[in-house]
């Protein structure tokens, strides 16, 4: 089925956003994690280093693996692993899980946000096109970075910190539908 490039733009848009949700969503919920895991602040922080490592590896795994098996494929794979990485943090009775979930998370969004931008260019027609989903392209990453600690202090609020990941799952599971 051969879809517009207003859907494929929206559809982008929604996973670039997703991507920088998972990065931000959960920051406010650092000090409660200090509690939970009896540590530091410092060693919550270092669950951002281990997504940031996940996501540069991820951002480099899937230009050659969507070379070969299709951009819609590595998408749905990169999805499927972020719902992994997702279940690990949310499950996580130690801080070392919620590293490993981070890791996870960002091998996966790595790959979204890699995938999402090369699709630009096989769905756009001309340069203006390209040009004009980058502008909503960036558009929405800059609204994900300052919305998602917003949503994410609402969810801390009445729901708790496990609630954050919980969230990203399920946007994860939309996403993959």
């Amino acid at each position: 089925m051969k879809h517009s490039f207003k859907f494929y733009v929206t559809t982008i848009s929604l996973l670039i956003i997703f991507a920088q949700m998972a990065a931000d969503l959960y920051l406010p919920a650092m000090p409660v994690m200090t509690k939970v895991f009896h540590t530091t602040i410092d060693n919550i922080q270092l669950t951002m280093f281990c997504y940031t490592i996940g996501y540069l590896l991820g951002a480099l795994y899937y230009g050659p693996l969507s070379d070969r098996i299709g951009r819609r494929k590595s998408i749905l794979i990169s999805l499927l692993i972020c719902i992994l990485g997702s279940v690990v943090c949310i499950t996580a009775h130690s801080l070392i899980q919620v590293f490993i979930g981070r890791v996870i998370q960002g091998l996966g969004f790595g790959g979204i946000n890699s995938m999402g931008r090369t699709m630009v260019k096989d769905v756009s027609r001309d340069l203006t096109q390209m040009v004009t989903a980058g502008m909503y392209f960036n558009m929405f990453w800059a609204l994900g970075i300052a919305l998602s600690p917003c949503f994410g202090s609402y969810i801390l609020q009445y729901f708790g910190w496990q609630a954050e990941f919980i969230t990203l799952l399920g946007l994860g599971i939309i996403l993959f539908v």
